[in-house]
């Protein structure tokens, strides 16, 4: 019968025995945050193909608006064309921008399919070509952000709840760990060894009166002592894990400062989309102002139709342009709620 061990120095105690438990039980971690890293991820690229979706329903509403009033001035023209008050050469005008308006109008309804199919792509739509061929209607407007968040309680949310950031300090963890593991290899073994067991008082057995009593027990302690000669391998590991932490340290602060940089980014471009937004609307209002002056100014034969149709043109731009700016916005936060592992928290 081999004698019992309990060690004494060497791979003594539950925190050491338990290194490999506790490294898995991280490691397990670890992989739940890589997989929710992955889906903020995914779930910021749905939110930034959806809006792109929105934004470009929006401006093909845009385009059909400037189609109807180039038509509505073609008309307009003919009827004074007929009375002999307006040139011919303004019907032409007008016909051409109808002409460009409607190529514009094409190109913005493939915009829609194309953002679209990019959404299903990353909703992971099965390959059934009738679910492709569905059409997603967002019911969805974009609202503008009216206050932009604070970069130190949103760096302090990031340190928080960003899973990579989580990674990183479980790998320190983990290489921890791995260097009070090696430091304890560097005590020599020393271990308490014993055993008892039951002596008779004949060679047959059965035929001893006190066996079954138990009236005879032999003992046996001791010490088993091992001290490696300049122990070269155990030290070598430990060097290793030292190295390795210092490097997961070094990791660990530029990940905080790579965090504060794409935080600080983040707020920056929420805030320029404000601005962005407040200066696109002030020209779309004056370029409705422009347009509605020009309406009367060519209704008392003030003003040409190239002028009321570079009116059009640049009020539909105008309208698109604002529609960019205020996706722009909710893409803007889209990101800072990506970089601030807010993605997933309601």
């Amino acid at each position: 019968m081999e004698p019992a061990r309990q060690f004494i120095l060497k791979n003594f105690g539950r925190r050491i025995n338990t290194t490999a438990i506790r490294v898995a039980r991280n490691n397990r971690r670890i992989s739940s945050s890589l997989f929710q890293d992955r889906v903020i991820n995914v779930v910021s690229d749905i939110e930034n193909f959806y809006w792109e979706l929105i934004f470009a329903i929006q401006d093909l509403e845009v385009k059909k608006k400037s189609l109807v009033l180039a038509r509505n001035l073609i008309r307009r023209n003919k009827i004074q064309v007929e009375v002999g008050t307006l040139a011919a050469i303004e019907i032409i005008q007008a016909e051409a921008s109808v002409a460009i308006r409607e190529a514009d109008l094409i190109t913005a309804e493939r915009l829609i399919r194309d953002n679209d199919d990019r959404l299903k792509r990353a909703l992971n739509l099965p390959k059934n070509f009738r679910a492709w061929d569905v059409r997603i209607l967002p019911t969805d407007t974009p609202n503008v952000i009216r206050r932009a968040p604070d970069i130190q309680k949103s760096y302090g949310k990031a340190l928080k709840d960003r899973p990579d950031y989580a990674q990183a300090k479980l790998d320190i963890e983990n290489k921890n760990i791995q260097v009070k593991f090696a430091k304890n290899q560097l005590l020599p073994t020393l271990d308490l060894t014993g055993s008892i067991a039951l002596n008779g008082l004949s060679d047959e057995l059965g035929k001893t009166g006190f066996f079954g009593r138990g009236e005879f027990y032999k003992w046996v302690v001791g010490f088993r002592v091992e001290f490696p000669l300049r122990n070269r391998a155990a030290k070598s590991t430990l060097t290793r894990a030292k190295l390795e932490t210092a490097q997961a340290l070094l990791s660990l602060k530029n990940r905080e400062q790579q965090i504060l940089l794409e935080v600080r980014e983040a707020v920056r471009g929420i805030l320029t989309a404000q601005k962005r937004v407040s200066a696109t609307r002030a020209a779309r209002v004056l370029t409705e102002r422009r347009l509605d002056a020009g309406e009367k100014k060519f209704a008392v034969g003030l003003s040409t139709s190239f002028e009321l149709l570079f009116f059009q043109e640049d009020l539909a731009r105008a309208q698109s342009i604002e529609a960019r700016a205020i996706t722009d916005q909710i893409r803007s936060l889209v990101t800072f709620r990506r970089v601030t592992g807010q993605t997933l928290i309601h």
